[in-house]
């Protein structure tokens, strides 16, 4: 298928202490690419398990991790890459996730007796961002005390300013200005230099919106640096803009001159692949199937030019991608057929090379193959192939993915009717509604399969009963209790609609943005809850519209709605306060807001299931009116 803080560390003799459960590293000043050696022992006697994973830059990977337990202790070692600058772990205890009283538990890695560069950085990120697949909640002040460290131990990291003054202005939008300001004053008393200075100078004038001081600063520095890195990035984005493939073959060559001996290209030099996929990208735009092979020939995007490293991993997404193109558009299924077996495999290897490994390293992994495993089997299963696409199925649902995504789960389905009996897959599908985890698809093969002396609606109502129970479960332990940030934001009539008016209500918050695509995929499911609710006075459904960038949203988006006939109020988020006040990482994600005010549950993602996402929103509606 194709489918993105800070912590108080008291020093006792050689390890760094936690609060909470009880939680120390060795040695006291742990550095990336020797062994590190973590204690846990939870707050009370439960079993626990302890994930790990590193910040490369700002990028997260899974750890390798073994771990033992010893008089009630966790005793774990990981070695993190000599690239990595940051580690934070995922404790679980008694099957609920260990927070560290909402600070999480992490640590920086040193070099020559000081943390490294770029460590707080990554651990910034963390309060921002990653922290709350461990329990931790977004904190913006958090992240804004590592960026400040990182400032303090590298003061020449000039980008690490405007981290800060951009934390700065979503915390306190009139200190923030202030600061922008100052910073606006230090930089010009220092003198434009370089054309990263003008860079940097213009960010800052982009906080503050002053359109015409940007333009002007980008007038100068053309004029100051006439061959400067602006202007190849002008031609790598024209290049990309392209659509005449003749046009970007010849463009393509030229760039890959360049990068042989201008700087300017430096990036480019040593990785092909990303200028030559953007040949493949418009060709899936213009869906010209044909032609696919004899560009990837010619452009040596195939497994025996690109053999392993990152450029592999890039040409298993692009294959992957193309080929789930190319099954949706139903074109040349025999190519499909070969790139998606060629991503699935390459995946597959990778499984294999890391048997032995910890669950937290083979998770991902096993995931990724899930994913392409999905789109070889959808192709195998248009091309009649059933047998085959079976077993690929079989593994990536049942054996890797744990049933745990509807679509996937519905080729599945489709497979599984073909090649086995009735009474072999029917409690398989059965089990995939109970756990919430099924979709259209699998309802129709039920039904079109359904011999009980009980009517079908009957039958099905029973399941999704089962299946309600399970998700009310599961809801419960998620219930929240917090003040919902206040707004007061307008709507396509014009109109101003503010949290405060809507109390006594129960509201449904939704964050979403025309070029999301989980968010569009989501909306057909939040127009049948909404409508479920429409004669219910108390319900109030709102879709917040947040982090456009285009220059004519409100027409953009009034056009999308009317184009999708959806009768939402829709309002404006125009300068991303209030998706900021709310912590939003990703969206599309939904609050539960009570008649109080209060933020009581928090719905992140779509699950490709309209009819899970109905049952979702009905129940946290009715838990908490």
């Amino acid at each position: 298928m194709n489918t993105t803080k800070f912590l108080t560390v008291f020093i006792l003799l050689s390890v760094q202490v936690w609060a909470q459960g009880e939680f120390t590293v060795t040695p006291e000043k742990p550095e990336a690419g020797k062994e590190i050696t973590i204690t846990y022992k939870p707050s009370s006697n439960v079993p626990a398990k302890i994930q790990a994973y590193e910040f490369r830059g700002v990028i997260q990977q899974a750890l390798d991790i073994s771990t033992k337990r010893t008089a009630g202790k966790y005793v774990a070692t990981i070695k993190p890459d000599t690239s990595a600058t940051f580690v934070y772990f995922q404790m679980t205890a008694g099957g609920a996730l260990d927070n560290n009283k909402g600070d999480g538990y992490t640590i920086e890695l040193y070099r020559n007796g000081k943390p490294r560069k770029n460590a707080n950085i990554a651990k910034a990120y963390f309060y921002q961002y990653f922290g709350e697949e461990v329990g931790v909640s977004s904190d913006k002040e958090k992240a804004l005390a590592s960026y400040k460290k990182e400032l303090d131990l590298y003061p020449e990291n000039e980008s690490v300013r405007l981290s800060i003054l951009q934390l700065e202005m979503s915390l306190d939008a009139e200190k923030g200005k202030q600061l922008v300001n100052e910073e606006i004053t230090r930089k010009r008393s220092l003198g434009l230099n370089k054309e990263d200075d003008y860079n940097h100078l213009s960010r800052l004038y982009s906080f503050l919106k002053d359109k015409e001081q940007i333009d002007k600063l980008t007038l100068e520095k053309k004029e100051k640096f006439p061959n400067g890195m602006w202007a190849a990035q002008e031609e790598v984005n024209k290049f990309s803009a392209e659509q005449d493939l003749d046009k970007k073959m010849s463009m393509l060559k030229v760039l890959e001159e360049n990068a042989k001996t201008d700087p300017r290209y430096a990036r480019y030099k040593d990785n092909k692949v990303y200028l030559r996929s953007e040949i493949v990208r418009t060709l899936t735009s213009a869906k010209k199937w044909d032609a696919v092979e004899k560009y990837l020939n010619e452009l040596e995007l195939t497994p025996d030019k690109i053999k392993e490293g990152e450029s592999r991993e890039i040409l298993g997404r692009m294959y992957n991608s193309l080929a789930w193109n190319m099954y949706e558009d139903g074109k040349n299924l025999d190519l499909a057929e070969k790139l998606a077996k060629v991503a699935t495999e390459d995946q597959m290897a990778k499984i294999t090379q890391a048997e032995g490994k910890s669950e937290n390293v083979l998770k991902p992994l096993k995931d990724s193959y899930s994913m392409y495993a999905d789109t070889y089997a959808a192709v195998l299963l248009k091309a009649g192939k059933y047998q085959q696409g079976f077993d690929i199925a079989k593994v990536s649902v049942l054996d890797y993915s744990g049933g745990n995504y509807p679509d996937y789960n519905g080729i599945y389905a489709q497979l599984a009717e073909k090649v086995l009996k009735q009474e072999e897959y029917i409690p398989q599908l059965e089990k995939f509604v109970v756990n919430g985890k099924s979709n259209e698809l699998i309802k129709e093969i039920l039904q079109r399969n359904y011999k009980g002396a009980e009517s079908f609606d009957v039958y099905y109502s029973k399941l999704g009963e089962q299946a309600k129970t399970k998700m009310k479960e599961d809801l419960l332990k998620k219930i929240e209790n917090k003040p919902a940030p206040k707004f007061a934001l307008s709507n396509l009539d014009g109109s101003q609609v503010s949290l405060d008016e809507l109390k006594g209500k129960t509201v449904v918050v939704d964050f979403w943005a025309t070029w999301c695509g989980p968010c569009i995929a989501s909306f057909p499911g939040m127009k049948m809850a909404q409508d479920k609710f429409k004669d219910d006075p108390n319900v109030k459904f709102v879709f917040i519209n947040s982090w456009e960038s285009s220059k004519e949203v409100k027409k953009e988006v009034a056009e999308f709605i009317k184009k999708g006939a959806y009768p939402f109020d829709v309002l404006f988020d125009l300068d991303n306060k209030v998706i900021e006040s709310y912590g939003v990482s990703g969206i599309p994600t939904k609050f539960i807001v009570d008649k109080n005010g209060a933020v009581r549950f928090t719905s992140i993602g779509f699950s490709g299931s309209a009819e899970k996402l109905v049952d979702e929103i009905s129940l946290m509606i009715d838990l908490v009116k």
